[in-house]
């Protein structure tokens, strides 16, 4: 077998006056199905290249949105822990407020959501 960029065909090492018509039509044949099958493949291993693409965003988005709730979470424990520690150091008091007033924006939102979807199951 010949090895090309799309097609892959068979070739003879001996002259075609050697080899049967019929011979030729199989291996012809032959070489038409091997291509079908190569096609399918490339085509499926596309899609699950596309699938895995999505996943590893979706993973990737998660995995931020954890690091934002971990980070809201060490500032509100450092906050509970001494109430005026953001007040002493500007670095650390606009970094994490602004992290805890995003969470609390987030959170009065899905806050909403519940209680509209509570409203109507009532």
């Amino acid at each position: 077998m010949q090895l090309s960029e799309e097609n892959h065909q068979t070739v003879f090492l001996r002259s075609s006056e050697d080899a049967g018509e019929s011979e030729l039509a199989f291996f012809k044949r032959l070489d038409e199905e091997l291509n079908k099958v190569i096609s399918f493949y490339k085509t499926k291993v596309d899609e699950i290249g596309l699938l895995l693409l999505s996943v590893v965003c979706e993973i990737v988005n998660e995995v931020e949105e954890l690091s934002k709730q971990r980070k809201t979470l060490i500032a509100l424990r450092i906050k509970a822990k001494d109430p005026d520690y953001f007040g002493s150091s500007c670095i650390f008091s606009s970094r994490f407020t602004d992290v805890i007033q995003e969470t609390k924006m987030r959170g009065e939102g899905k806050d909403k959501q519940r209680t509209g979807s509570d409203d109507l199951v009532k």
